[in-house]
C-alpha cells in the first residue's frame, strides 16, 4: 500500500472540509438512517454486500454543466477543478464514519477488463491522512487506467474514493463523465458514445436516484442529461433535476427555466423529486464553503430565481431535499433485501441437506437423474397450478397473492398478474393520441396521477410504450 499524506495543519481548506462534512443537515441526515445504514453495515461485513446495493446518488450532465461541483458541494469532498482529469471516467465517493480522518482511493476494474489488466489496476492503492487536494492521485489513476498512453478519452474503470472521519454520514455519491450534448461538434462518434454507456451501467438501476445537472446557460432540449435520464427513467420517479450556473442564464431561457422548477403535473418535464436551482463554485474561486454559501444567497435573489421557493434552492435546501429522497428510497429498498437474504438462505439450507458423496460417474448421474425428476414435476405442477410440493411452493404466512415471493414460484400466478399490468399499459399507452374532450386539462390531470408498478415500468422500458399526445376538442375539429 502506498501511504500519501498532505500536511495542511495550518490549512484553512482543512478546517472547511471537517466543518463541511458536519452540518446540521449532513447530521440530521445521519441520524434518520443511523439504523438503517446500519443494517446494511452489518450485512456488509458478514460478506453479504454483493446481495445488497446501498440507495447511491448518481450524477449525470453534460461536459462543462457543472456537475463536479454539485458533487463537492453536497459532500464538501474536494475534487480536481480540472474536467479533463475528474471526469474521465466514472468516480464513486463513499463516506462512512471514522475516528480519524482517511481517504482511501482505488480502482474498480471494469467487468470486460482481462484478467491481466484487473489483477494490474487492483494493485493501485494510495491513502491519505486528511481531506487535502486529491488531484495528484488522481492524476496517477488516470496513468495507471492507461488514458495517458493508448489515447482514449474515457475509461470503463471506476475511480473509488473512500473517505471516513469524525462525523461523516453513511452515502455513496457517483460522478459520470460529462456527455457532449450541443457544446461540442469536433468528437467523433466512438468518443459521444463511452460516456453514455458508462452512464447507463449506473441509471439503469432501480436503486439509483438520478441527479439530472442541467446548465441554465443553455436549452434543456440542447443537452444529452435531459434525454439520457429520461431514457432510464421514463416518467421521472427517481430522478431530481439540478440546474446550476444560474448567473448566466439568458432572458429569452428564463421562462422554460420557471416553467421547470414549478413542475407542473402533466408537464413534459415533470420529475417526482422535483427541480432545484444551485450555485455551482468556480475553478478559480476560493476553497472557502461558508463564501460559496453566501454568494449563491446573492445569485438566487436575483433575475428569475428569486421567484423560486426557498425549498427549491441552494444547496442547504438541496442536501434537505437529498436525505428525504434517501430515506425513503432505503426505507422502500430493505424489505427487498430481506426477501433475498431469506431466499439466499433457504437455498443455502436445501444445498446442505442434499450434499452427498458424488465422487463417482453413477454417483453423478444417479443425482442428475433426481434433479430433472424433480424438476419436471414442480414445473408440471406450476403449469397446472396444482402446487402439491408443499416446501417448494410454501409461502410466507403475511405474504398475499401478489407477494413477489409467491410470484416467484407461482407460475399461473404470475401469468395472471402479468398479464393485468399488460392491461393497465395499454390502457394508458396503448394509443398514439387521447382527448380532452369538453373539459380542457381533465386528461393531463389523470395521466399525471397514475404511479407505475415496477412491472408495468417494466413494460414500458421493453416495449417502449409512452403517454398519448393529448389533443383538445378545438385540434380534432380543425
Amino acid at each position: 500500500m502506498t501511504k500519501v499524506k498532505y500536511t495542511m495543519t495550518e490549512s484553512a481548506e482543512t478546517t472547511y472540509f471537517v466543518e463541511g462534512l458536519s452540518t446540521p443537515d449532513l447530521q440530521k441526515l445521519k441520524d434518520k438512517h443511523r439504523e438503517l445504514i446500519d443494517i446494511v453495515d452489518e450485512l456488509t461485513k458478514d460478506d453479504m454486500g454483493k446481495f445488497v446495493d446501498l440507495p447511491q446518488l448518481v450524477v449525470v450532465g453534460d461536459q462543462s454543466s457543472g456537475k463536479s461541483s454539485v458533487l463537492e458541494s453536497i459532500s464538501r469532498v474536494r475534487f480536481p477543478s480540472d474536467h479533463n482529469v475528474c471526469t474521465r471516467f466514472a468516480t464513486q465517493l463513499v463516506l462512512s464514519e471514522a475516528d480519524a480522518p482517511l481517504v482511501e482511493v482505488t480502482i474498480t476494474p471494469h467487468e470486460d477488463a482481462s484478467a491481466a489488466e484487473k489483477e494490474r489496476i487492483k494493485t493501485f492503492r494510495h491513502t491519505q491522512e486528511d481531506f487535502g487536494d486529491l488531484s495528484p492521485i488522481i492524476a496517477e489513476a488516470t496513468r495507471v487506467m492507461g488514458l495517458e498512453d493508448n489515447g482514449e478519452l474515457f475509461s470503463k474503470h471506476t475511480l473509488r474514493v473512500e473517505a471516513s472521519g469524525p462525523g461523516m454520514l453513511r452515502l455513496t455519491l457517483v460522478d459520470l463523465p460529462g456527455f457532449y450534448g450541443g457544446r461540442s461538434n469536433t468528437q467523433s462518434d466512438k468518443f459521444r458514445e463511452m460516456p453514455l454507456q458508462i452512464a447507463e451501467q449506473y441509471i439503469k438501476r432501480d436503486n439509483t436516484i438520478i441527479l439530472m445537472v442541467v446548465s441554465a446557460d443553455m436549452d434543456t432540449t440542447k443537452q444529452d442529461a435531459t434525454r439520457v435520464a429520461r431514457d432510464a427513467d421514463i416518467f421521472g420517479q427517481r430522478t431530481l433535476g439540478i440546474i446550476t450556473k444560474p448567473d448566466l442564464i439568458q432572458k429569452h431561457s428564463e421562462p422554460g427555466y420557471e416553467a421547470l422548477l414549478r413542475n407542473a403535473r402533466g408537464s413534459p418535464m415533470y420529475l417526482k423529486y422535483g427541480w432545484h436551482v444551485v450555485r455551482n463554485r468556480a475553478s478559480d474561486e476560493p476553497l472557502d464553503f461558508e463564501a460559496r454559501d453566501r454568494k449563491e444567497a446573492e445569485d438566487l435573489s436575483k433575475k428569475v430565481w428569486k421567484k423560486v421557493n426557498n425549498q427549491d434552492k441552494g444547496i442547504k435546501a438541496l442536501r434537505t431535499k437529498l436525505s428525504n429522497v434517501l430515506i425513503e428510497h432505503v426505507t422502500d429498498k430493505l424489505p427487498h433485501v430481506t426477501e433475498t437474504l431469506r431466499e439466499l438462505r433457504r437455498t443455502k439450507e436445501e444445498q446442505h441437506q442434499r450434499f452427498e458423496d458424488r465422487s463417482d460417474f453413477k454417483a453423478i448421474q444417479s443425482h442428475l437423474n433426481r434433479v430433472q425428476q424433480r424438476f419436471s414435476s414442480l414445473a408440471s405442477q406450476a403449469v397446472r397450478g396444482q402446487l402439491e410440493d408443499s416446501r417448494f411452493f410454501a409461502q410466507p404466512t403475511s405474504a398475499t397473492p401478489d407477494d413477489e415471493s409467491v410470484l416467484k414460484r407461482n407460475l399461473r400466478a404470475r401469468i395472471r398478474r402479468d398479464n393485468k399490468e399488460f392491461v393497465k399499459v395499454m390502457q394508458l399507452c396503448g394509443s398514439r393520441h387521447v382527448y380532452d374532450w369538453r373539459t380542457e386539462g381533465s386528461v393531463s390531470r389523470y395521466l399525471s396521477k397514475v404511479q407505475f408498478s415496477p412491472e408495468q415500468l417494466e413494460i414500458i422500458r421493453k416495449y417502449g410504450a409512452k403517454h398519448p399526445e393529448i389533443l383538445s376538442q378545438d385540434q380534432l375539429e380543425e
